[in-house]
């Protein structure tokens, strides 16, 4: 072979190998590179995209948000949204930890939001052999799950404003009491400006609309309904 052809192709060679290089460059600055790379020719690849996840698919990324905006809004905080609605649109069963990765929560919030849904019944623990870590699944039966938020949350917030109402009586005949003593007894004004009968007028209004829910949320006709 002459010494013409010779250096010809050694130079095709090296314009070969440039144009790689920058090609691979390119998709490097691109954010294609590190994956598994799918030979076209023996000097060109491309990457290959690693394939998206339930989890990572834009419908579920939206109900995770729209569920924890939900639980936020009852009280009860955004992650036992999250980790329902993450559970729900997962086709196989997780661990506490898959949930700290996949949310971007710590372990003990991923606990405690399971635990919660699991006093709901909105989640539950599966077993899975050759395996001795919790896995947990999401349940369906949304009317079931419906009716004990309902009856959690309800009773709750209506056992905390009997106390704050039994609190405010007890400080307002306290108050009430201690303003009488000062002023029968040594003659000084009292200490405060006595807002008593105002206040226990709000007081026994808040009382009367408490015992008007009560007697709505224990109606026998309202339990069957939420059967």
């Amino acid at each position: 072979m002459s010494l013409f052809l010779l250096t010809k192709l050694a130079g095709s060679c090296i314009v070969q190998n440039i144009l790689n290089d920058l090609f691979a460059a390119t998709l490097v600055h691109n954010g294609w590179g590190g994956s598994t790379p799918r030979a076209i020719n023996p000097t060109i690849f491309i990457p290959v995209p690693d394939p998206m996840t339930l989890t990572d698919h834009p419908i579920t990324r939206r109900f995770i948000e729209d569920a924890g905006n939900t639980t936020q809004a009852l009280g009860v905080g955004r992650v036992v949204g999250q980790i329902f609605a993450y559970l729900y649109f997962s086709e196989e069963s997780h661990t506490l930890d898959d949930m700290k990765e996949a949310l971007g929560i710590s372990k003990g919030s991923a606990s405690m939001g399971v635990r919660q849904l699991e006093q709901w019944g909105a989640v539950q623990r599966v077993w899975v052999k050759g395996d001795r870590k919790d896995y947990y699944t999401a349940n369906d039966y949304f009317g079931q799950i419906a009716k004990n938020i309902m009856f959690d949350i309800m009773g709750k917030r209506l056992e905390s404003l009997s106390q704050s109402l039994d609190a405010a009586d007890a400080v307002l005949k306290t108050s009430s009491s201690s303003n009488s003593t000062l002023r029968l007894g040594s003659g000084q004004a009292p200490q405060q400006p006595d807002n008593s009968p105002f206040l226990q007028g709000r007081v026994a209004r808040l009382r009367e609309f408490q015992d008007k829910v009560n007697k709505t949320w224990n109606n026998p006709i309202i339990k069957m309904m939420l059967k």
